[in-house]
């Protein structure tokens, strides 16, 4: 193969220019960038990522990545990546949300259409270009090194280094590579495992932790091997193929081969593929190596190898990072060996690793703690697993992710419709401290990513709403948006959005009965607690009344406190769900007002008047005050009544007694009046005068 610098025979067409014509269907971001759906870019497209061609609407050209509610963007790293002012990496010109012609609103990464051509052809096959060393020194490692010491300064990682995302900013000939997008999935995602370190390559694409620029180097080798080399040894093998010979033989073995590429290239590469982290050259040692100083040799440290295999199903396995993979395939057969002491007999006559036997027996007696009932074949393997080889990632049933990625997952699965109880077992169970803890160095953070798995194991225990596995979900991926099926076509990401969300669903004819569910109360306490902690009891209460209490006062609170616009639909919508705040008053008259006043305020578009008018305090007290006050009257009413009930039942004298005593009484008192008159006779000697 000839040496090249350009894509192949049939590169993608051009990035569009100021002046194209573009037109159909499209949607708008920040009233300032138009999409345009029918102007596809598939050259940069990702896994559930798509590029179309974009415009300013004051002029300029872009390319508009559009992300499937799959894929979760790196939206926080996003604003300390614009910051980077480097000419290899590719411009951010802006994000957000847009409403897409189907229906539903997707996540968008604006960026300028300045990246030029893709430097390979298609998706990077072949794996081989044949490119001069000079060439790949030139353009290639010292613009990458360049960008990786920018980010590295800013504490970024890039996550998204190899061939095909490398462009080549529009010189011809090529003068510098620009990186392409790294910011549409989270962290690497969107790379071939051929691109990632075997820990990283074993972990599923949204497990892959949140990274770290040690691994960018190793992502930087892997790019430079593949321009330089003039054969692909492993074409047509699997990942799993690629990935397995990497732990036997080393990825520079596995890369490089038999390839002849000049004395100090195979330096670098043998220094950036280091298997080992520690021994891996950093940025610091690349720049050392490009001033002519030779970094000192790091003996790579010896591979825990069996001098005898271990057979497992129709594998013949020499190395425990190679039985944790099979064996979490295969958790049965795996779990027998292990309990009938073969796995022990293997590691003692032909490994003799004390470290690894004490791990081992760790995994064994930890396992135990949670009985041997269903499932538990796969908590064994999954102990074992991190045991032999602690930089991997954890695997439990399918689930193949770090412990900083767990809350990826878990959203992902969520959105997938999948059975998100293996990430609660892996929690409840405390895998994510068993892992940290079998760690040769265990992580700075330690003790920040154990109060968050403590909290999450409190939230799973308990049931009420706003906490269980939504809380947990939050809690562990802040760049994910609200997975409420209430939520459905819409993305959302903060408070305000939710509002906004609600205030368009309240028009649709299939609006929900409810506005909040699990996910809406866990997203916003983990977001805004002010807003909704305070009323999560109301919300979990079996009375009807409470629970709207608690979301008109959640929703209240969240626009007062935001200075949000009214939001008539959204009033209108809360006016309907009020009937059993109406039965809580007693006096009919007052219930009447308030319908009135509630019809009234609705179209205000303010949440808080409707507040104001149905949970007022001092209303509310005064009608149980006045109810009360006439429940008492009734009763005194009602004793009377009974008392007057009984006497009639006796009919033939009713009234003779009262008769009677009304008779003595006037005649006492006319006995009174002659008493007195005697008495005054006489106290006038006994002369009468009239």
């Amino acid at each position: 193969m000839s040496d090249q610098s350009a894509p192949g025979s049939q590169p993608p067409p051009p990035p569009p220019s100021a002046s194209s014509k573009l037109s159909g269907r499209s949607a708008v971001l920040n009233d300032n960038f138009e999409i345009f759906f029918d102007h596809a870019m598939p050259r940069f497209n990702q896994p559930a990522v798509k590029a179309y061609q974009c415009r300013a609407m004051r002029g300029g050209a872009f390319i508009a990545l559009v992300c499937e509610r799959t894929v979760f963007p790196r939206v926080q790293t996003a604003e300390k990546y614009r910051a980077i002012q480097s000419n290899s990496a590719a411009r951010l010109a802006a994000k957000g949300v847009i409403q897409c012609p189907d229906g539903f609103q997707r996540f968008v990464l604006i960026y300028e259409a300045s990246m030029g051509q893709a430097i390979v052809p298609d998706q990077g096959e072949p794996a081989a270009y044949s490119w001069r060393a000079d060439m790949v020194m030139a353009t290639v490692l010292r613009p990458l090194a360049s960008l990786l010491q920018d980010m590295h300064n800013a504490d970024l990682v890039h996550g998204g280094i190899r061939a095909n995302n490398l462009f080549d900013g529009g010189d011809k000939p090529l003068q510098r590579v620009v990186a392409g997008d790294c910011l549409a999935q989270t962290y690497a995602a969107a790379q071939p495992a051929l691109y990632l370190p075997p820990p990283l390559a074993v972990a599923q694409p949204t497990g892959r932790g949140i990274g770290n620029a040690i691994d960018d180097m190793y992502a930087l080798g892997v790019t430079c091997a593949i321009l330089m080399r003039t054969h692909d040894p492993m074409a047509g093998k699997s990942e799993q193929d690629i990935l397995i010979s990497k732990l036997e033989l080393g990825t520079f073995s596995t890369l490089i081969e038999t390839e002849r590429l000049p004395s100090n290239m195979l330096e670098l590469l043998r220094g950036l593929l280091q298997d080992d982290p520690g021994l891996r050259w950093s940025i610091a040692d690349l720049h050392e190596w490009f001033e002519g100083r030779r970094a000192n040799p790091r003996q790579a440290g010896k591979r825990l190898k069996a001098s005898r295999h271990i057979i497992l199903g129709a594998h013949k396995i020499l190395l425990p990072s190679v039985f944790t993979l099979h064996a979490t395939n295969d958790p049965s057969d795996a779990a027998k060996l292990i309990e009938n002491g073969d796995v022990k007999q293997w590691l003692t006559r032909s490994i003799s690793d004390s470290r690894l036997d004490e791990r081992y027996e760790y995994a064994i007696e930890t396992g135990k703690e949670y009985g041997t009932g269903p499932g538990s074949y796969e908590r064994l393997i999954s102990r074992v697993s991190v045991a032999f080889e602690p930089a991997f990632p954890l695997m439990y049933r399918g689930l193949k992710c770090f412990p900083e990625s767990m809350g990826s997952v878990l959203a992902e699965m969520v959105v997938q419709g999948q059975d998100p109880k293996p990430v609660a077992d892996l929690i409840l169970e405390q895998m994510p401290m068993y892992w940290m803890n079998m760690q040769p160095e265990p992580p700075s953070d330690i003790n920040i990513v154990a109060s968050k798995y403590e909290q999450c194991q409190q939230f799973l225990k308990q049931r009420s709403i706003g906490y269980g596995l939504e809380r947990c979900l939050y809690a562990l991926a802040p760049d994910a948006p609200c997975l409420s099926p209430k939520l459905r076509g819409f993305y959302v990401s903060s408070p305000e959005e939710m509002l906004m969300a609600f205030n368009t669903i309240a028009d649709m004819n299939d609006r929900p009965e409810t506005l909040f569910d699990r996910h809406i109360a866990a997203f916003l306490s983990v977001r805004d607690r002010k807003a909704i902690d305070i009323y999560l009891p109301d919300l979990g209460a079996p009375e009807k009344y409470r629970q709207v209490t608690g979301l008109i006062n959640t929703i209240a609170s969240i626009q007062s406190r935001s200075k949000m616009p009214p939001l008539p639909a959204l009033t209108r919508w809360l006016a309907t769900l009020v009937d059993p705040l109406y039965e809580r008053f007693h006096d009919r008259d007052m219930r009447t007002v308030l319908r009135k006043k509630i019809n009234d305020a609705k179209e205000t578009g303010i949440v808080s008047k409707i507040a104001d008018l149905l949970l007022k305090a001092d209303a509310v007290n005064r009608d149980q005050y006045d109810f009360r006050m006439a429940m008492r009257e009734y009763y005194n009413m009602k004793i009377e009544d009974i008392k007057l009930g009984e006497a009639m039942s006796y009919s033939d004298h009713f009234g003779t007694q009262t008769g009677r005593e009304i008779a003595a009484l006037v005649a006492g008192l006319i006995m009174t009046l002659v008493v007195a008159g005697f008495m005054v006779i006489r106290f006038n000697q006994g002369l009468i005068t009239w």
